[in-house]
């Protein structure tokens, strides 16, 4: 059977609500929506469901387990075999664009509070509550820190009139916390320049993934590039752009810049909730989930199918619970032979308990069907281990002829081949350290043309 090469090309794009604007009432929601990524029919009867799934807040769903989900087909309940968040092993280079503006510096005044009296007192009180470029450092630097971001890189990137020199991308926390300290601000807002410098920075990493988490408090005043140059270079390079929008901000700009770049924007008047958005978006990076389950599916049945995801909680549900799953030709073909192959075993059987004049043939033929099944062809990767693997990968194949040669093919999610070796031992061990960290397919072709795939992680 053929199987799909890709698992997943970014996981990053195309995971969110369209026209997402992420208010800050971060709260436990009942509703979920889900976002369904890619559906892998290729391996059935196991069939495989890459997905996101956040509330109305943009909260992910997060740390779910294979028993708090149910899967039907058709109405019909089926077995999940394994539940796995694959973002974790996903590498990322994660920029943080850092307004230190001028404005940044100054008390925060809620809107309803401009044309207030403010007495002496009042105003040496504001000035002695933490100003907007604390409570954003302290965000930077739970990021920093968060577990969930405990493999990937992060870069800082300051700005005010100008773009500041850029740390990292870097695992050194205290290099990128010191940078973040150092920090106070002043000038202008050049905010696009800060966008187009970063990605610019970001493209000399070839071939590692990207995101951008950028903060800024006003309206862009300095820039020399533009939002179309902005969101035409984020499509080029295909790096989502996270946006949070602090007070007196253009919300449609930025909002528009977030759409177009695939990712989130959140909007707050609330210095004091910075952190915890932070945070939000820390998860929001590593929430991606890939869900196996056995399908019922049998019969001569047509190619467009229903799945139906649900909660074992039932204080949990989905708004959009139904997905379409569409079979390629030649996973029908393998179930309607399946079906051909089950009509006959049965004609089979009533051709021998026929009558007690026919014993001899039904000795003869029962003969006949046990030696058919001794020599059913097996071929198979029965095992590869470790996996997430490192530089070596075992690979064990099981199959029932005595000698044979076996190709193996490494595949990455571009659909090219990375890696090419024989072997006619059916346990082998390969040095694959060459190979950038990501998800790749492994497939075994023995010489008769018969072929298995297995999915692997390099870390």
């Amino acid at each position: 059977m053929k199987h799909a090469i890709t698992i997943l090309a970014f996981f990053l794009i195309a995971i969110r609500p369209v026209g997402a604007q992420v208010e800050t009432e971060i709260e436990s929601k009942r509703v979920f929506d889900l976002s369904v990524i890619q559906v892998f029919p290729d391996s059935f009867p196991i069939i495989q469901v890459v997905f996101q799934a956040r509330d109305s807040t943009g909260i992910p769903l997060w740390d779910i387990e294979v028993e708090d989900l149910t899967v039907s087909e058709n109405g019909d309940s089926c077995q999940i075999i394994d539940l796995v968040n694959i973002s974790q092993s996903e590498i990322i280079d994660i920029a943080l664009v850092f307004d230190h503006s001028g404005s940044m510096g100054y008390p925060y005044v809620p809107d309803s509070m401009h044309d207030h009296n403010w007495t002496p007192r009042e105003i040496d009180s504001l000035w002695q509550l933490p100003l907007p470029i604390e409570h954003a450092k302290n965000g930077v630097r739970a990021f920093i820190s968060s577990s969930e971001l405990q493999s990937d890189s992060i870069l800082i990137a300051g700005f005010s009139s100008y773009t500041d020199s850029i740390i990292g991308p870097t695992q050194d926390t205290t290099m990128l916390a010191s940078k973040v300290n150092s920090m106070y601000a002043n000038f202008g807002t050049a905010f696009y320049d800060a966008l187009i410098h970063t990605m610019t920075h970001l493209a000399k990493k070839s071939g590692q993934k990207s995101a951008i988490v950028a903060l800024t408090d006003g309206l862009d005043n300095e820039s020399k590039n533009t939002v179309s140059d902005v969101i035409e270079k984020s499509a080029d390079m295909q790096i989502p752009i996270y946006i949070i929008g602090l007070g007196n901000v253009w919300d449609s700009t930025l909002t528009m810049i977030a759409d177009s770049a695939n990712g989130l924007y959140y909007k707050t008047d609330d210095p004091e909730k910075l952190q915890e958005i932070y945070l939000n978006i820390s998860r929001q990076l590593k929430s991606v989930y890939a869900l196996d389950y056995q399908s019922n599916i049998a019969g001569f049945a047509g190619s467009e199918h229903s799945i139906t995801f649900g909660f074992t909680n039932d204080t949990l549900l989905f708004s959009n619970p139904d997905i379409r799953l569409t079979l390629p030709d030649e996973v029908l073909t393998y179930i309607h032979k399946q079906e051909e192959e089950r009509i006959e075993a049965e004609r089979n059987q009533n051709l021998v308990i026929g009558g007690i004049g026919a014993g001899i043939l039904a000795i003869g033929l029962t003969t006949f069907l046990l030696y058919r099944r001794k020599k059913t062809r097996v071929f198979k990767i029965a095992k590869v281990y470790p996996n997430p693997f490192q530089n070596e990968l075992n690979i064990v194949v099981e199959s029932n002829l005595v000698s044979e040669k076996i190709n193996v093919q490494v595949v990455d999610f571009k659909g090219n081949i990375v890696f090419q070796g024989a072997s006619a031992t059916k346990e082998v061990r390969y040095d694959l350290s060459h190979l950038s960290k990501g998800i790749y397919v492994i497939q075994a072709i023995a010489i008769d043309g018969m072929k298995d795939t297995r999915k692997v992680v390099r870390r």
